[in-house]
């Protein structure tokens, strides 16, 4: 990848995302393509909190901050985002819950590299792509 890490969280080339899933969207929303762009929206608007205090919460050893924003974010991650991804907020909320480790530690900077990412790709994402198209 790009970053030179070897990192996952790369473009599959035909223009698919490997943070957003579809599948994911159209489980929960169906194709309510208004639904979905408020829901986004909504997401968004609450990302840069999340992301603040799951980033703070650690830095300054707040990892009750931690577990109650990945509480929260975990929720709503599922709707968009890829099971992988899922899985990662799943992980810092269990993790926090047994306060600092390194384990934690390296969820979090994981967290730094794709949330950011993740934010990015669904305020471009255009929901019409959730829709089947006829063939």
């Amino acid at each position: 990848s790009a970053n030179g890490s070897g990192s996952s969280l790369t473009d599959t080339g035909r223009g698919a995302s490997q943070l957003i899933s579809i599948q994911n969207i159209k489980a929960s929303f169906g194709e309510d393509v208004d639904i979905v762009k408020t829901m986004i929206d909504k997401f968004i608007e609450v990302s840069e909190s999340y992301y603040e205090g799951i980033v703070m919460g650690f830095e300054n050893n707040d990892i009750e901050l931690v577990k109650s924003i990945s509480h929260k974010l975990k929720s709503s991650l599922g709707f968009f985002a890829s099971d992988e991804l899922s899985y990662e907020v799943r992980n810092i909320n269990d993790l926090s819950a047994d306060g600092y480790s390194e384990r934690l530690a390296d969820s979090v900077s994981y967290f730094k590299e794709w949330f950011p990412k993740l934010c990015e790709e669904l305020k471009r994402f255009d929901v019409n792509n959730i829709i089947d198209e006829v063939h």
